[in-house]
């Protein structure tokens, strides 16, 4: 995902938003979904919590969604309105 990228979500309905994250191993697969073996953290869980990839958005607001696996981190800003 670009570092560009923002996820905005909204507080109808607690909107909600799937991550996959996958990988590329060394013996050239690729693609390989890895979502369930990362560890996910928001730094806001008063914003958006995130179980597994699943993002829901609680209040207005920002956070991060952070994937980590292996020594890799994936940083994900999420608004939500």
């Amino acid at each position: 995902m670009p570092s560009d990228t923002v996820l905005i979500l909204n507080t109808t309905d607690r909107n909600k938003a799937t991550l996959t994250l996958t990988g590329d191993w060394s013996d050239g697969t690729t693609g390989v979904d890895v979502t369930a073996e990362a560890m996910w953290h928001s730094t806001n869980s008063r914003i958006a919590t995130v179980v597994d990839g699943q993002v829901t958005a609680l209040e207005a607001g920002t956070a991060v969604i952070k994937a980590v696996l292996g020594g890799s981190v994936i940083a994900i800003p999420v608004t939500v309105e």
